[in-house]
């Protein structure tokens, strides 16, 4: 391997701006053909957050009455979602549906933009979409979004629908044990790559004379591909923070009962 001159404007005359030039050239003509491939037509369906108007405990929210267009309900939850085509093609008439447990009652429906002449059915615990056609999100960017409100637990729901040449996939809300576990998988990438970089250091130190603590041009070209990782790394885990952030803002409250409540309710 041909070491890297000490004078910058030397080193432009070795091989090693023609290797790393060919190297990006081919990287983004990777990237560009993998981006540009033919993609099957898939309605993705994403469920971005589940909400409740009555956020306290059990015993106390039997005593609360609600009532929704005049009539009682006994918990009002919202879940929102949002749709979009991620294939090449347009999906035409897609037709789906989205039901809850049996003990759910679907109140009320709201998709936007509105325009998409979409058309809504309510029957029960259950909610039937139907469009004239979907574009495909990479080139068109349209993205529909979805609300339901319902008297019951939102978080359990199923979505189904196919058609001749294309197919959905639901996307739920990861669990608190996916987030924790992803976290952990950052953490521990994050730790590899000090120590990766501590063992990267001492190799081009010996290899090629560049001491770690030398600010050259030189130093700074053998330095990208590391620096590259720790952006994506870094890139990847601010995003996963801020997803994360956002789904405990909307998540579904859980039901802790503690002592008292349990005497409570055993007195009720």
């Amino acid at each position: 391997m041909q070491s890297v001159p000490d004078n910058w404007t030397h080193w432009l005359y070795t091989n090693a701006p023609a290797a790393w030039l060919s190297a990006v050239i081919a990287t983004i003509t990777c990237l560009l053909l993998i981006r540009r491939r033919t993609k099957p037509r898939r309605l993705v369906i994403r469920e971005v957050g589940t909400s409740s108007l009555v956020r306290v405990w059990p015993g106390v929210r039997r005593k609360i009455k609600i009532s929704f267009d005049d009539k009682p309900i006994t918990m009002l939850g919202q879940i929102d979602y949002e749709f979009f085509n991620e294939g090449s093609d347009v999906i035409q008439n897609p037709d789906f549906t989205f039901t809850f447990p049996t003990e759910s009652i679907v109140l009320d429906v709201l998709l936007t933009p509105e325009d998409a002449a979409a058309a809504l059915k309510i029957e029960a615990n259950k909610v039937m979409v139907r469009l004239p056609y979907i574009n495909p999100v990479r080139e068109h960017r349209q993205r529909l979004t979805l609300s339901i409100l319902v008297d019951g637990n939102p978080a359990k729901v199923r979505v189904a629908g196919s058609g001749v040449g294309w197919s959905i996939r639901h996307q739920g809300l990861p669990s608190s044990n996916r987030d924790f576990l992803t976290d952990l998988g950052l953490i521990l990438i994050g730790m590899g790559l000090i120590w990766a970089g501590s063992k990267y250091g001492g190799y081009v130190e010996v290899k090629y004379g560049i001491e770690r603590s030398e600010i050259s041009w030189r130093a700074f070209v053998w330095m990208i591909p590391f620096m590259a990782a720790v952006f994506a790394w870094g890139g990847i885990f601010v995003r996963h923070t801020y997803k994360s952030t956002l789904r405990r803002r909307q998540r579904w409250p859980r039901q802790r009962v503690t002592r008292n409540q349990s005497r409570e309710q055993d007195i009720i």
